[in-house]
C-alpha cells in the first residue's frame, strides 16, 4: 500500500468513527492487480436473523450528457426512485428484466417518480432513443449497503452484531451473479470500528463508453 493511499484510508476512517452509530465496518476492494476499485456495491445480509428496517431513502437517476449518472445506483426493496432527465432532449427509460420490466417516456427536465421492485433484483436500463446508454440498479433486502469512493474503500454502518454475509456487486464483475461473497462476523459493541481488505478473484469487464459514435438522436416519434 502506498503512503498516500495510507493516508486516504486513515483519514477515510477517522471521519467515520467522528459520526458513527454502532458499528462501522470499513471494506476496501482492490481488483486483481492490487489497484482501488471505484463504484463497487458493498452490502451485509444478516445470517443469524438479525432484524433489519426499511430505510426509506429516496435516491435520483438522472439521466446527463445522454448517460446515467450514477452508472451504478443502489437501494433496498420499495424505496422510492427519482428519474430525473437533466438533458434538453427526451428519452425513453426502460429495463426489460424478466420480474421487473419497466418503460416510461421522460421529457426534458420531467422528473418521474417510482418505487424500487418489492424484491431483491440487479435491474440493467436502456433508453429506446439513444442505444447506447446503459445503467444499473441494484435492489436490496438489507439497509447495510454502500458503494466505494474513488480510493475503493467504502462504510457500512450496522447496529446488530452477529454472522454476515459480505457482498460485492458489480455489473462488470465477471463472475456468477456479477458477485462476490464472504462470512463476516461483527461484534456487537457500540462505537467499535472494523477494517477489511478485499481483493478480487475475477476481472472486471470495460464498462461501455456512454456515447454514440455518430452522436445522432433520431425523435422523430416523440
Amino acid at each position: 500500500m502506498t503512503i498516500m493511499r495510507y493516508l486516504s484510508k486513515l483519514l477515510f476512517l477517522s471521519l467515520l468513527s467522528a459520526s458513527c452509530y454502532g458499528q462501522t465496518l470499513t471494506v476496501n476492494v482492490q481488483d486483481i492487480n492490487g489497484k482501488a476499485v471505484p463504484d463497487m456495491v458493498v452490502f451485509l445480509m444478516p445470517m443469524d436473523g438479525q432484524k433489519v428496517e426499511n430505510s426509506q431513502h429516496e435516491i435520483i437517476i438522472s439521466q446527463s450528457q445522454k448517460s446515467f449518472a450514477p452508472y451504478i445506483s443502489v437501494t433496498q426493496v420499495a424505496n422510492p426512485l427519482r428519474y430525473s432527465n437533466r438533458d434538453d432532449i427526451t428519452h425513453h427509460i426502460y429495463s426489460a428484466d424478466k420480474d421487473n420490466s419497466f418503460s416510461f417516456i421522460i421529457a426534458p427536465d420531467q422528473e418521474v417518480l417510482k418505487e424500487a421492485s418489492a424484491q431483491p433484483a440487479a435491474l440493467a436500463m436502456g433508453c429506446n432513443v439513444h442505444d447506447w446508454m446503459s445503467g444499473h440498479l441494484l435492489v436490496l433486502d438489507t439497509p447495510y449497503f454502500s458503494k466505494t469512493n474513488k480510493a475503493g474503500l467504502a462504510s457500512l454502518n450496522t447496529n446488530q452484531g452477529g454472522n454476515y454475509q459480505l457482498s460485492l456487486w458489480h455489473p462488470q464483475l465477471l463472475t456468477k451473479a456479477n458477485r462476490q461473497t464472504q462470512p463476516i462476523t461483527l461484534n456487537s459493541d457500540s462505537g467499535t470500528n472494523m477494517s477489511i481488505d478485499i481483493q478480487l478473484r475475477a476481472k472486471l469487464a470495460v464498462i461501455p463508453v456512454q456515447k454514440s459514435a455518430a452522436d445522432f438522436d433520431f425523435l422523430s416519434d416523440y
